[in-house]
């Protein structure tokens, strides 16, 4: 009797640990999986962002390619890398290995064919919800011991120890959430850098409006001035944007000037956006100007008063403000008008290259 309770009783701790090894495989594939859509979508941005600058408008069209990109580039590499070095990114990061029973590395087409049964068995096509519903199949699945649909003649195994995955783990997550931190900060770079001409400054100014104000109704003409959109002005008090007078010598843009007079009875910023467009677009182009010089950038962020007279430099780029006012309080960043008939507001910006003989 003792040794047939002793015997049961190892069966059932047995199951128990057959059943535990099993969530942990599931567990540990599904956060492979997850860490490797991200990866993809990281790809996706850079490609976006970086390499295609593809502009916010349509928005439709943004978000149609964040949605489908990623899925073109795990049927790229994840055939790639399960070939070459049998495992994903995640599944790299988990200590996981895809290889054949005979313990050989897939081929490309098998390697491919086990993406497409993960695509349509596994994510469900990249339909919402669906997905998550085959997700929890899935599950169900492995705790029945069944093969997944794409492991046939598969054997996919773990052994990395439990601290080692969740240290990979986190140095891979603070990985993705830099990477996206920079491809961020870099698509604020203006796309022509250098020694720019005034068309380049033309082209910066557009592609920073298309691509991160989606919704500013204007686009700059070859020669400063601005072409604005299709919004009807109905308002007679509407301020038209200023032109930006530009100075160039043997193609290279020496001077950007922005001058504006006006007497409008409501509150001003100070053309703060027209300001920031030029200063990224002409100083951002300076090769020493990065997106982690762009964040302490104090020059930069002293644009944002725009009712303070300044001069200071930046790259070899003097940044040139002179303000004057009259009939007008200054309250927080607005400039009010007082109940008086003589009101002006004048502003003179410039960025200025030095430039030595």
């Amino acid at each position: 009797m003792l040794c047939y309770t002793f015997a049961m009783d190892q069966l059932i701790t047995t199951a128990k640990e057959a059943k535990r090894h099993i969530r942990r495989q599931f567990n540990e594939r599904a956060v492979a999986r997850l860490f490797d859509l991200g990866f993809y979508f990281v790809l996706t941005r850079f490609f976006l962002d970086l390499v295609f600058r593809i502009k916010a408008e349509p928005i439709w069209r943004g978000w149609l390619l964040t949605y489908i990109l990623p899925i073109v580039l795990m049927f790229i590499i994840e055939p790639l890398m399960l070939s070459l070095c049998s495992f994903t990114p995640g599944k790299w990061l988990l200590g996981i290995r895809v290889l054949t029973d005979s313990g050989r590395r897939l081929s490309f087409g098998t390697a491919f064919r086990r993406t497409l049964h993960v695509f349509r068995e596994g994510l469900g096509w990249w339909i919402l919800f669906f997905n998550l519903f085959l997700l929890s199949q899935l599950r169900h699945r492995v705790i029945r011991d069944e093969a997944w649909p794409w492991d046939n003649g598969i054997t996919v195994s773990s052994q990395s120890r439990r601290w080692r995955q969740i240290v990979s783990l986190l140095v891979g997550v603070v990985f993705l959430v830099a990477a996206m931190f920079v491809i961020s900060a870099e698509k604020q770079l203006p796309y022509h850098r250098g020694a720019i001409s005034a068309a380049h400054y033309v082209e910066n100014v557009n592609d920073l409006i298309l691509r991160l104000s989606p919704g500013y109704d204007a686009v700059m003409n070859e020669d400063g001035s601005w072409s604005e959109g299709h919004t009807v002005r109905e308002d007679p008090r509407w301020i038209p944007l200023p032109s930006h007078r530009l100075i160039e010598r043997d193609g290279i843009l020496l001077e950007v000037i922005i001058e504006a007079k006006v007497k409008a009875d409501l509150p001003l910023t100070g053309f703060i956006d027209q300001k920031a467009l030029a200063y990224i677009s002409f100083v951002g182009a300076s090769p020493g100007y990065s997106s982690l010089f762009m964040q302490n950038d104090e020059v930069r962020y002293s644009l944002s008063d725009g009712f303070t007279s300044f001069q200071k430099e930046q790259l070899g780029i003097e940044v040139i403000q002179h303000v004057a006012y009259t009939g007008y309080q200054k309250e927080g960043h607005y400039l009010v008008p007082l109940a008086a008939e003589d009101r002006e507001f004048a502003l003179d910006f410039r960025l200025r290259r030095r430039v030595t003989d």
